[in-house]
């Protein structure tokens, strides 16, 4: 049981550094990558539970106003929860596609909740940051795609349950 709790603090710190790290440097929230990767794999209550504590961690240490990264993760989840009734976002082509549109809702409505409550306004856009927004996007329906296929690496053919390391 030690281990367990160890090797949960050791992979929350080492996705903290990750998300600190990119969302300073690059702006791509691999938390929000992780969030809509296990949007259907794990129960809504323990992705709520995980994504409001990196949003205040993430808001306190990029000295963002409380809430702000919180606001827009339930936003972006919650648009995508409402068009997953209409679209596929189990697989194939139209999934990645899916989630492009909630990666690039993600980024735009991040860019301006960050500069409303900041400063006041919502800022000017200009081409450059709309090619960032794709970009980014596009980015991070790679790291999905790359996590699914490791996940489906690990999954045992016959039961969905069971983990397999060969």
């Amino acid at each position: 049981m030690l281990l367990y709790i160890l090797l949960i603090i050791l992979l929350f710190l080492g996705i903290f550094f990750l998300e600190s790290f990119l969302l300073s440097m690059f702006g791509i929230s691999i938390v929000f990558v992780l969030c809509l990767f296990l949007f259907k794999k794990v129960s809504w209550k323990l992705l709520l539970l995980g994504t409001a504590i990196f949003s205040v961690f993430i808001d306190v240490v990029l000295n963002i106003p409380l809430g702000v990264t919180m606001l827009v993760y339930l936003l972006s989840v919650l648009i995508y929860h409402l068009l997953s009734f209409s679209l596929s976002t189990d697989a194939g082509f139209s999934s990645y596609l899916f989630n492009f549109v909630g990666f690039l809702l993600f980024y735009i409505a991040y860019f301006y909740a960050q500069n409303f409550f900041l400063i006041g306004n919502c800022g000017l856009v200009g081409w450059g940051q709309v090619w960032g927004w794709i970009l980014r996007a596009v980015v991070s329906v790679l790291v999905v795609f790359l996590l699914e296929r490791i996940f489906v690496r690990f999954r045992d053919g016959k039961s969905k349950s069971n983990l397999r390391f060969k």
